[in-house]
């Protein structure tokens, strides 16, 4: 703890008055400069602050425990290195979430979805005519092309993907590990689901990006640093 140099201003008198000193710390061998040596804040001012900060960390009471976002998605994590990059790595001792319905209201948040799975499982069961609000953010990598979920853009190669005609590498959806029922989903979408689904087939939502079927080898999932991962939030809204 050091001082500051004693600094003048100019008095009512026209006079030079030093000003008090003001302490501060040095950072690095660098002190702190004036416009961080303030006044406490008034009583009042430091109340509002702490209740503010109290409202954003705490969760709501109508919160549930099942509404809380999954620490880790069905299955495991995406491999980020190694000739499985991209795969889903299971996790040795941690359960992967039951799969089931979710309530009107509920929610699921995958903190990443694999990019070289074919159907990668999101624990959600598809409830037959139930619409949902499916949003996605984040980064993944097809071959050497870092995109979104909303994937890119070249129509010579659309007819090929497994929803022909679609954007490559957009993130897509399907109910259960087949592309009978399929759609895209992109950034965010709304989706109800189809009617005729068989009574208690329980099929999951599942979630890919949109590639060719042979090309699924050289999709790679991101770090963070690297923009990555691809993450999905799922909502059921009737």
């Amino acid at each position: 703890m050091r001082l500051m140099p004693t600094k003048l201003f100019r008095g009512n008198d026209s006079s030079w008055k030093p000003l008090p000193p003001c302490p501060i710390q040095s950072i690095q061998g660098l002190p702190m400069t004036d416009p961080f040596c303030r006044s406490p804040l008034p009583p009042a001012r430091l109340l509002c602050l702490l209740l503010i900060l109290t409202s954003m960390v705490m969760l709501p009471a109508s919160v549930a425990a099942t509404d809380l976002p999954m620490s880790i998605p069905a299955g495991g994590l995406c491999l980020l290195k190694g000739e499985e990059a991209g795969r889903i790595a299971p996790l040795a001792g941690a359960a992967s979430p039951v799969p089931r319905e979710l309530g009107v209201g509920e929610w699921r948040i995958l903190p990443e979805v694999c990019p070289r799975e074919t159907f990668f499982p999101t624990s959600v069961l598809v409830t037959p005519g139930a619409t949902y609000r499916i949003s996605a953010a984040g980064r993944w990598r097809d071959l050497w092309i870092t995109v979104g979920p909303e994937g890119w853009w070249f129509p010579p190669l659309h007819p090929f993907n497994r929803l022909p005609w679609r954007r490559m590498f957009v993130l897509s959806g399907s109910v259960g590990s087949s592309l009978k029922h399929t759609f895209v989903i992109g950034r965010l979408t709304t989706w109800t689901a189809p009617q005729d689904l068989p009574t208690g087939s329980a099929e999951q939502l599942m979630l890919f990006p949109n590639d060719w079927e042979s090309k699924y080898d050289n999709n790679r999932a991101l770090s963070s640093s690297r923009g990555g991962p691809m993450r999905v939030s799922i909502e059921r809204l009737r």
